[in-house]
């Protein structure tokens, strides 16, 4: 299994209760986001599987009621800028590759206008 952690900041995260007054803003935290994987990926030097699962535990800045899966647009740029990082991660994120995302909440960050995903890898027989 194999791991790789991410922070956002207030300005970077969104949800998929956000709500957007222009689509170029939701674009450029998605190429944001989607960069920070990719960079993320490489310098950690995650390996290429054939496939994967990946559980994306979301961390929250506080104990407030959250809900993880709101987090999957997030997580889906993040799981396309593992793409990106050619020879690292995986070829493709569709479903032969990555074959389920699982949401699950994870312990909270204690820092206000903090999140963290922590995208958990676990490599599947082919």
């Amino acid at each position: 299994m194999t791991e790789l952690t991410l922070e956002f900041t207030k300005s970077e995260w969104w949800t998929s209760n956000t709500r957007f007054r222009h689509w170029a803003i939701e674009a450029k935290l998605k190429k944001q986001a989607r960069m920070k994987a990719r960079l993320a990926a490489v310098e950690a030097g995650l390996p290429l599987v054939d496939r994967a699962h990946v559980t994306a535990w979301i961390s929250y800045p506080r104990a407030s009621k959250a809900d993880p899966s709101n987090a999957a647009p997030c997580v889906k740029a993040l799981l396309d800028g593992i793409t990106d990082a050619d020879g690292y991660g995986w070829v493709d994120d569709d479903s032969t590759h990555v074959t389920a995302v699982t949401y699950r909440r994870g312990a909270n960050t204690g820092r206000p206008g903090t999140w963290v995903i922590r995208l958990q890898i676990e490599e599947e027989d082919t």
